[in-house]
């Protein structure tokens, strides 16, 4: 991940050098605000790391922080940095290990869904406010009065806890769930209990969520299962 995101930022940058009026969009991650996620992230979050003893579920949210901090660097150029929390979208990737990918291949082949007693807090964004923001910052890049450098969250119009999106999907479809001590392994960047943001810089330029995470994930799925 450090070195796949160096090589593609550093393309770009030297593009960018010989057309310093384009403007660069780059797709970045909440993970740049760390593995605590108690709360969520704010405007006033702080990233730390051990020096001499750095924790590997930290690399890639070190290699995202990085290349921002090189974009933030550049100042003289329009770069801005958009940090992804969660996405949904009806061409999710069955066969993936993410929470959304079993939860939607059980959904589709009408098994129980096992999952463990932690609740937690995701913000799922489709893909109509995906394109909103691009959008947004494309706009704002054309009427600023200098570069555009910055980085703002994606955020829906309202984030939803695991178990009332487990309850509400139990209700609308053909689907159950139980819970199950030694189900859900531990994502490979950290526990994440609180995963969305809090700073809603994005507004400044025009951004308006559409739609909430439940909204999102139940209209998602029911595509999905009508193309199945």
């Amino acid at each position: 991940i450090f070195r796949l995101t160096e090589t593609f930022d550093n393309w770009i940058l030297d593009d960018l050098a010989v057309q310093p009026e384009a403007l660069y969009i780059a797709i970045s991650s909440g993970a740049v605000y760390g593995t605590s996620f108690a709360e969520p992230a704010g405007a006033e979050a702080r990233f730390a790391i051990s020096v001499n003893a750095p924790d590997p579920r930290l690399h890639y949210a070190t290699a995202k922080i990085h290349s921002e901090a090189k974009h933030r660097a550049a100042d003289a150029l329009n770069i801005v940095d958009l940090r992804m929390f969660s996405h949904f979208s009806r061409f999710i990737d069955l066969s993936g290990a993410f929470f959304m990918a079993e939860l939607a291949r059980c959904l589709l082949a009408g098994e129980t869904f096992l999952t463990n007693a932690d609740d937690m807090v995701r913000d799922y964004v489709g893909t109509g406010d995906v394109a909103q923001l691009v959008r947004c910052a494309i706009g704002a890049w054309e009427q600023a009065d200098g570069p555009l450098n910055a980085a703002v969250d994606w955020y829906s119009r309202a984030p939803v806890g695991k178990f009332d999106l487990l309850d509400h999907l139990k209700a609308v479809f053909s689907f159950d769930y139980e819970i199950a001590d030694s189900a859900g392994a531990e994502s490979a960047t950290g526990a994440k209990s609180q995963y969305f943001s809090g700073y809603r810089k994005a507004a400044d330029w025009g951004y308006v969520p559409e739609a909430g995470s439940l909204e999102v994930i139940e209209g998602e799925l029911r595509r999905l299962a009508d193309s199945a």
